[in-house]
């Protein structure tokens, strides 16, 4: 449950950051709106691909065991073939989707600073890109901070363990702490995420700098979008 859990976030993560980017930087490469069925298959495949890593064990990739102190199960971090490879694919995959998302973020947050100061429309203050640009950087940092070290540390364990195949059979009790303070990271995560969207709504972020006024949301980045578009846009 705990790779499940674990993997979630972070593909969830780069799928929004995707469909944001997309949104943002090629908006008529996609369909102006997307069906509540849609967005719930994309969301389902993510759950899918994420329990069928979890399985991996069940099927014969790698292990799950007792970790310290004894109360949690997690990645057996010992250097079989297995669970080196199911270890490997874990963590490769988490820091894909970390990167995938921060480029996407950066490239989004860029795109929308460059709309922001454009000189043309200075006087136009977008509170909504505004609240748009402090989340994405909120919940890029919060994740490669919590996760990032636990995947690296996974990785550096099982390579630095390769030499000693067949003959480790505990990890050292030093390493195993290591794993219980980047576990205990990673589960900020999740408590830090919602208030990065509560605490930086567009009502908070206009006390804190009140030049900034109600103003059309994304529709503000592409004044030129036909009539009819715009009135279904905002009719959506």
């Amino acid at each position: 449950s705990m790779v499940f859990f674990g993997q979630c976030p972070l593909l969830l993560g780069a799928t929004m950051a995707g469909e944001r980017f997309f949104g943002i930087n090629r908006p008529f490469s996609r369909s102006t709106s997307i069906s509540k069925r849609r967005a719930w298959s994309i969301v389902g495949l993510v759950w899918g691909f994420s329990c069928l890593l979890g399985l991996l064990p069940v099927l014969g990739l790698g292990r799950y065991t007792l970790q310290y102190p004894g109360s949690w199960c997690f990645l057996t971090l010992l250097p079989n073939t297995g669970d080196v490879i199911f270890c490997l694919l874990f963590a490769l995959l988490g820091i894909f989707s970390v990167l995938l998302s921060f480029i996407f973020n950066t490239v989004s947050v860029v795109t929308l600073c460059r709309v922001y100061h454009d000189r043309e429309s200075v006087q136009r203050r977008r509170d909504s890109e505004v609240e748009m640009m402090v989340q994405l950087v909120g919940i890029m940092i919060i994740a490669t901070i919590c996760w990032m070290p636990l995947l690296i540390f996974i990785i550096q364990v099982v390579l630095q363990q390769l030499p000693a195949s067949g003959q480790l059979q505990v990890l050292p009790m030093e390493t195993q702490k290591m794993l219980l303070i980047y576990i205990r990271m990673v589960t900020w995560n999740q408590i830090l995420d919602p208030w990065v969207y509560i605490l930086f709504r567009r009502a908070v972020l206009q006390r804190i700098y009140p030049s900034l006024r109600p103003r059309s949301s994304i529709l503000s980045l592409y004044p030129a979008f036909k009539p009819s578009l715009r009135h279904k846009l905002t009719a959506d």
